[in-house]
Parts: structure tokens; sequence; C-alpha cells
């Protein structure tokens, strides 16, 4: 049968074809089944990443929102508290001028804070006070009236949630810093009622002129519906990308959380939702792999097209901790051997065809099969050699080969498509790449700063040190509590014979002998110069040792400081060893001048300064003029007599008969004297010198005075008029800022009406009239100052009318008094503006000292050729010794900040414009009955009477 050759060919075909097709089914889905599952699992693993660091950037964008909110909240309530402070202020400073009581205050106080609303009344004040051990609530504009009187009740603990009473927590952060924020749970109030509790935001705030915490909050239940709108559109985001994204040809992706709750998994039809079901029994198992997200997971599970059937499926699971979210890809292992399957049953169809065929086309078949196969297989190993799946398929030779090619070539398109997904996930981890780079970037920028800052501190640092080492005076700094040296300078290092690490720790006894000059024990003197520094720093002299036993004299300088926190002593020594040796020697050669006594008699009583020469007995040696007028002594009837006998054994005497038996060599002081003919009293500072002979004996003493009356009363003014510039500036300036910023704040100005705006800007205005009218003042006593006239632009007016449209005005304005007025028709010759200047300023001295519901009069009459103006009130009044300074320049009679308003000029410049006008001014006043000021001004001008 087999022995034709016809037959021997097909059957040698056969056999060829039964194993060439075998042979190549076999391998090509061996090759695609390998390729296949490595393209798929790395799709699968890059798919996951890809959505995790997707979620990863999408949360930390949620947390800088979340927190930029809070910040920014946080910003709007200092802005609203600062509005209620700027409330309460004007409230007090109109109790300290006497226009209200304290209790009518603070309750106009809570009337306008109850009322003050914002955010469509959900935002409010209240006010607590700080009582102990439980503070009372003075004001809850949503709190029922009994639940303020019932503030210890377990509503205030409940707001913190078990964790303490509220109001205690609160008085906590006041005691601590005086203003800070606090969370809690509290009703919310909305158009359809109070709500339970929502977490609130507040803060708080002392006024502690009354010692009131007014607190406002806002409600963060809209920030908290925000994070969960958020992680929603995220959620819903992810399902968008997962409805899109396939691993391999059915495989899908899904997220659901550590309680095994599904939160995105495709439906039956295979359509992505969020959804409620669990996922019960694979859970623990999920779980488990996500803490390898490398490693894969087999497992048997269902289809969403195909309900009811099982499948083996792989899966991929990584876990993002911050949303409790477990990220899954997973894919169907059947869709990937299936295009391996089917292309071996292709072969095999076509090698049986191919079987069929030989016995009729065996020359044809025998010639036109191998060539086809050859060119399939070596393209196989082609592509299994080089991994490239972009080379071309050969499709020829019969219709079975060409199918097999095709299929061939589809499947690596299948491929090349995986291939391209991958490349895109790559593209979108890159891109998050970028922007972690540019985020480090700016950290980078952010660190450079800080060495910017860390660098002009040690510059700082630097100076510092090098003041205190370079300095020619012995510098060191103890501790107060133990009066061990900490830190010292080279000069004291160098003073005392010690190095700069033997001086640590030391105390102030082991650089002194046991006794000082004056016999006392130095360790009891130290103990008292430390209790003295309470009063202040401490100048005085001191008796050193140094390390080799010499003895010197020194001046020292104490300072209470405090750095870091910590109580020290700045101790500054000079040595005046030296200085000493040439006081010795001036009173040596003083001591041999007796016989040029009486030319330096004549020099000493010449100069400006008091002087007297006591000898050693404490008698009157030497005193010249001013002396004797200074201390009120008799002249001519002063010299050798003794210093007890004139100046009758007051501080002066006292103090040179110690100097005479030797207590101290130098002494200072400063003595009150009174001046004969006046009722006032004039400031010496007194030196007295021991004078010492050739044996260190004291042979007597120079006393030297000098008069400081004037310059402590320089100092005093000048310190006077700086606070109280400050502080009548920075009041006006306050509420003008304050103001000014709430309406540049383009957020809190959209949450407040027109009227209240309008409001702003008066009391804007109010203020910045109230700075004019003191810089007015100010210019005014500048060209007093330098000599110039005052420029006055006379002419004629009726001054009745000025006057009844002036007290009008105050009347409007202060309506807490009762002015009346008398005045005649009076037709004056004079400058207008400036003499209702005069007026003016006497009305507001007698409004500003005079309690409310008192009476002011006003009269104008004509006496001769002058109008006469006065004023009475019934206020404070004052003494008569301060009726000779209400003219002089920042004079008043209370100083302090707290004393009422203004910076002691307006009588000053109202005298300077009534003398322009040649005319009086007159102040008559009783203490605690009121004053008087009458005012005269020509009628016709008083320039033609002065020539």
């Amino acid at each position: 049968m087999f022995s034709s050759l016809r037959a021997r060919i097909l059957l040698t075909l056969s056999c060829i074809l039964l194993l060439s097709g075998g042979t190549i089914s076999y391998f090509a889905q061996t090759n695609v089944q390998r390729t296949a599952f490595e393209s798929a699992n790395q799709h699968s693993v890059d798919l996951m990443n890809a959505v995790l660091l997707s979620v990863e950037n999408e949360y930390r964008s949620l947390q800088f929102h979340q927190h930029n909110t809070i910040e920014r909240r946080k910003n709007q309530l200092k802005d609203l508290a600062f509005i209620a402070m700027s409330h309460l202020t004007e409230l007090q400073q109109e109790v300290e001028r006497g226009l209200l009581s304290e209790a009518d205050a603070r309750q106009e106080a809570l009337d306008q804070l109850r009322q003050l609303r914002y955010a469509d009344g959900v935002g409010y004040f209240w006010v607590n006070d700080l009582a102990r051990p439980i503070p009372q609530v003075l004001m809850h504009p949503i709190l029922p009236a009994q639940d303020v009187d019932r503030s210890r009740t377990d509503k205030f603990i409940e707001a913190t949630s078990g964790q303490g009473h509220l109001l205690v927590a609160i008085a906590n952060i006041i005691d601590k810093d005086g203003e800070g924020f606090i969370e809690y749970l509290w009703n919310k109030p909305t158009a359809t009622g109070i709500t339970p509790n929502q977490r609130k935001l507040s803060y708080v705030r002392l006024f502690e002129p009354w010692g009131w915490v007014v607190g406002t909050g806002v409600y963060l239940d809209d920030i908290d519906a925000e994070i969960k709108q958020r992680l929603d559109e995220i959620l819903i985001e992810l399902k968008r990308t997962f409805s899109r994204v396939h691993v391999a040809e059915n495989g899908y992706m899904f997220v659901f959380n550590s309680q095994g709750d599904m939160l995105i998994h495709p439906d039956d039809q295979g359509e992505f939702a969020t959804e409620e079901k669990t996922l019960s029994v694979m859970a623990e198992q999920f779980m488990a792999a996500a803490k390898y997200p490398d490693v894969p997971l087999d497992y048997l599970g269902g289809h969403p097209g195909l309900p009811g059937q099982h499948h083996h499926k792989r899966a991929y699971v990584s876990y993002f901790e911050p949303l409790d979210w477990y990220i899954a890809s997973t894919m169907y292992l059947d869709e990937i051997t299936q295009p391996g399957r089917q292309l071996r049953a292709e072969i095999l169809f076509v090698s049986a065809l191919a079987l069929f065929g030989a016995a009729v086309l065996a020359y044809l078949f025998a010639t036109s099969l191998a060539r086809p196969v050859r060119l399939l297989s070596k393209a196989a190993l082609e592509i299994e050699r080089t991994q490239d799946l972009q080379i071309k398929v050969p499709v020829c030779g019969p219709r079975e080969t060409r199918e097999l090619g095709t299929v061939l070539q589809r499947m690596l398109e299948s491929m090349t498509l995986l291939i391209h997904d991958k490349e895109l996930a790559l593209c979108a981890l890159e891109t998050s790449n970028d922007n972690l780079l540019t985020t480090n970037k700016k950290l980078a920028q952010e660190m450079d700063e800080r060495r910017d800052i860390q660098h002009i501190l040690e510059v700082n640092e630097q100076k510092y040190r090098a003041l205190f080492e370079f300095s020619s005076d012995a510098i060191l700094l103890v501790d107060r509590e133990t009066l061990h040296v900490i830190d010292s300078n080279k000069t004291a290092e160098d003073l005392f014979g010690y190095s700069h690490n033997e001086m640590q720790g030391k105390v102030p006894q082991e650089f002194s002998p046991p006794l000082q000059a004056d016999g006392q024990e130095t360790a009891v003197k130290v103990k008292q110069r430390i209790e003295r520094l309470k009063d202040g720093p401490q100048f005085f002299e001191w008796t050193h040792q140094r390390v080799n036993g010499s003895l010197f004299l020194a001046e020292v300088q104490l300072t209470p400081i405090t750095l870091d926190d910590k109580p020290l002593i700045l101790s500054v020594i000079r040595d005046v060893t030296q200085r000493k040796k040439a006081e010795g020697a001036l009173v040596n050669a003083l001591s041999e001048a007796e016989s040029s006594r009486d030319k330096i008699d004549a020099i000493l009583k010449a100069i400006s300064d008091g002087l007297m020469v006591i000898d050693h007995i404490g008698r009157i040696i030497l005193i010249n003029a001013a002396a004797q007028q200074w201390l009120n002594l008799p002249e001519g009837d002063t010299l050798n007599q003794t210093i007890t006998a004139v100046l009758h054994n007051n501080d002066l005497s006292q103090l040179i008969c110690s100097t005479l038996t030797g207590n101290s060599l130098v002494r200072r002081c400063e003595i009150e004297v009174p001046v004969r003919g006046y009722n006032r009293k004039r400031l010496l500072a007194v030196q007295v010198t021991a004078v010492q002979s050739d044996d260190n004996a004291v042979s007597g003493t120079l006393v030297l005075l000098r008069d400081i009356t004037r310059e402590r009363e320089l100092d005093r003014l000048k310190n006077e008029f700086i606070s109280t510039a400050a502080h009548e500036l920075n009041t006006p300036l306050t509420a003008i800022m304050g103001f000014a910023e709430l309406l540049v704040n383009q957020d809190y100005r959209q949450s407040i009406n027109p009227d209240q705006q309008q409001e702003f800007l008066e009391t804007i205005h109010q203020k910045g009239e109230v700075l004019t009218s003191i810089v007015d003042d100010l210019l005014k006593l500048e060209q007093l100052e330098f000599g110039q006239a005052i420029s006055l632009q006379k002419h004629y007016f009726d001054l009745q009318t000025d006057l009844i449209a002036l007290v009008a005005r105050y009347k409007k304005k202060w309506s807490g008094y009762h002015f009346t007025i008398e005045a005649d028709p009076c037709e004056l010759w004079a400058d207008r503006e400036k003499i209702c200047q005069v007026i003016d300023n006497i009305l507001s001295n007698a409004v500003k000292f005079s309690p409310s519901h008192t009476h002011i009069h006003i009269v104008s009459k004509v006496v001769d050729d002058y109008v006469e103006i006065t004023v009475h009130d019934e206020g404070i009044g004052m003494e008569a010794q301060h009726l000779g300074k209400v003219f002089d320049k920042f004079f008043r009679i209370d100083a302090s900040t707290t004393s009422k308003g203004g910076l002691g000029l307006g009588l000053t410049v109202a005298k300077s414009i009534v003398d322009a006008h040649f005319g009086s001014i007159r102040v008559d006043s009783r203490l605690d009955q009121g004053t008087t000021v009458t005012v005269r001004i020509p009628r016709q001008g008083g320039e033609e009477r002065y020539v």
C-alpha cells in the first residue's frame, strides 16, 4: 500500500506535518504564555503603584487644604476679637473720663456684644469671668438663662468630651498667655433652630481692666463636610480611572478598607461603583498580601460579567495607611493562557487539513508546505531570541499557515498594547517624581534661609562677645541665687590675677579681704548690697584683693538683669587706686598751699557751684556765696563756726561728721533745702571728700554743692511728655489701625454690612481728627519755642453768635453736662478762629475735669474797652500751689498714663493766643469746688494802646 512514491511522499509529509505541527504548537504556546504572564504581572503592579501614588498626592493636598482653612479661620477670629476689645476699650475710656459709671459701662458692653453677630448669625460673642474654682458665664447669646446660672453643670464637661470643665480650661489658657485657641463641642444656631453639638474652634482673650474673658468661635462642621466630600470625590475619580483601566483583558482594580467594606468594585454587569458590600471571606488574605505588595496572591474568584462562575485569578495588593485603604489589581489567569491554547488548536487543525490534502496534492503539498512553515518558525524563533514584538509575521502559503501567521500577528499586537499601557503608567510615575523634586527644591530653599538667619545670630553673638571682652572695665556675670560667677571678661581676669576657668564658681567674698576699709565684715556688706538690688542698680566703692594678696580700691556698679529667664547680676568694676592717689595728692597740695589761701579763697568764692572747706574739728574755714545762699546761712557769721551749730545737725552735717571720723573718704548724696522767700525747695547734689595728711589722717573735708533742681525738673518734664505723647498718640492710632486692617481684609469686609463699614470709617475719621488736634498743638508749641510770633488774621465778627454755636456743639456732644450761657452782643476785632480755639480749649478742660451731670456756666460781657469771657465749672479744682504752673508747657496735675487725656498744651497755646491779642487770662480754682477761667480781650485790638 505504501510502496508507491505518492504514498511514501504522503506518509513522509504526514509524519513531517504532524511532527512540525506538534512542535510548533508546543513552543508557540509556551513562549506566548510566558511573555503574556510577565507583561500582565508587570502591568498589574505598575497600575497599582500609579494609583497608590495618585491617592497619596490627593491625600497631601487634602491635608494642606484643611490646615490652610483652619489657619484662615483663626486669623478671622483674632480680627473679630479685636473689634470687641475696641468697644470695651472705648467704654473704659468713658468711665475714666467720668462720662459713665463702671456698672453702666459693663452693662452696655454686654448688650453690645450680645447684639454683635456675623456669618449670617451663626457667629457670636460670649463673656465669662475668671472666678475660681469654676468661672461664671456673664453673657451668652444662645445659652438659655437657666444654663447661664448653672454654668457649673455637666453641659460644660460634655463640651470637652469629659476631659474637664470647659470654663476652667479657658481660664487656664488665659492665666498662661492672656489669649489662645480652644476646640470643643457646642450647639450651633441656625435659621431652623439650635442644632446638637458640633465641633467648634474658639478664640478667647482677656480684657484686663474688668477681668473679663471675651470669646468667639467658628463651627468646623463645614470643614469636616469638605473633607468628607473631598474623600468622596477621590473615590469617584478612582472609580472613573478604574473603569478606563483593564488588567489583561477583563482584569480590574478595586479598593476596600480594614473593616472589609468594599469601597470601589465592579458590579455584576462590570460597571464600577462605590459600594457598601463587604469582603468577608478573602479580606484577611488580601490584608496579609498587602504586607508584600510585589508578591502575587492566587485564588479562585468570580467574574463581574459571569455571575455564579469561579475562575483562577491573580492579585497584587498595597495598603495606604492614612486613609485605611487597600488598593488591589486582579486579573484572570485563564484569559492569559487562552491565546496559547487557541494557537495550539489552530496549529493542529491546520496540520490535519494538510494531512487530508496530502493524498491529492502530494507533490504540490510537499513543495509548498515546507516554505510557509519554515518562515513561521523563523519568525517565532526571531521573536523569542530578540523579544522584538515589532517583527512582521509572514502570512503566506496555504490558508492554514496564513491564519496561523495572522493569529501570531494579533498576539504580538496585543502584547504591544500591554507594553504601551505599562509605559503610560511609567510616565505618570515620572510626573509624580518631578513634582516631588520641585517640593524638595522648595524645602532646600527654606533651609538656606534658616542658615542665613543662624549666621546673623552668630554675628550678633560675636559683637556681644567683642564688647564684653574688650571693655576697659572688669565685668562679671553673677548668678543672683547662688552668687557664683558664671562668666568674666579678660579685664576682670587680669585685674584679679585668675584664669577664666578659675573665675567660674567663685563668690564675691573670694575677691575681697575679710574686712572692708570701714571695719565691717565683707560677707555682711555683700549681703546688704545684694538686698539693696531690689531698689535698683547700686554704685559704691569697694576694697578688693588680688590673687597675690595685694589690695586695691575700685568703684563697683551692680545691676540686676535677666538672661534666658534666669536672674543675674551684672557687676562692672573699675580700679580707682590711681585716681584716689591723685585725689590725695590734690588734698595734700591744698594743705601745703596755706600761704596762698586768700587767692584760692577768691577763686573758689567766684565759682558758680557751692563750696565749703571744713577743718578736722568740724569748723567752717571757707565758704563761698553760692553755698551760703543755697544753705540759707547768715552772711559774715559762718566762718569758724562748727558745722553742727550752723546746719543744726541735719543730714548734711551728719554726712560731713561721718567723713571726718574716717568712715569713708568720699560720700555723695542729694538733699533738699527750702528757698528763702519762696514756697518751694532746691535740690542739691553734695559730694563730701576727706582731706588726708601725709600720715593718712583725716585733716578736714571738702564739700561741693551743685544745684540740680532744674536738671531734675527737665528730666521729669521730658519723661512726662514722652509718656503722655506716646499714650495720647497711641490711643487713636490703635483704633485707626485696627479698623483699617479689618476693612483691608477682603474676606472679613464681605462678612459685615454697609452700616458697620460706615461706623468703622466714622471711627477712623474721629480718631484722625484727634491726631490732627494733637499735631496742631505741637506745631504751635514749636513756633513758640523758636520765638515765632503767632500769625493773626483779624477782622470784625459777632462773638455772641460764635459762643452760642460753640456751646450748642458741646451740649450735643456732652449731653451729660448742664451748659448755661449769658452772652452780651459784642462786635470784636480779633482773629475769630484763634479766639474760638481759646474758648474751645477752656471748655474742653471744664468737661474733662468735671463729673457728669454738673453745671458749666459761660458768661461774656463788655467791661470798658475789653470783652471779658468767664467759664466756671464745678469740677475737681486744684490746689493753690499748682495755679502758678497751669500755663507751663506739658504741666498736668496727674501725669500718669491713666489720667485724663491731653498733652498739657491747651492752656499754654491759649495764653500765647491771648498774649498775641494783648489780652490777659487768669485761672482761679479751689480743690473740690471747681475752677474759673477769665479771659480779657481788647475790643478794638491792643496794638494802638501798646504803642
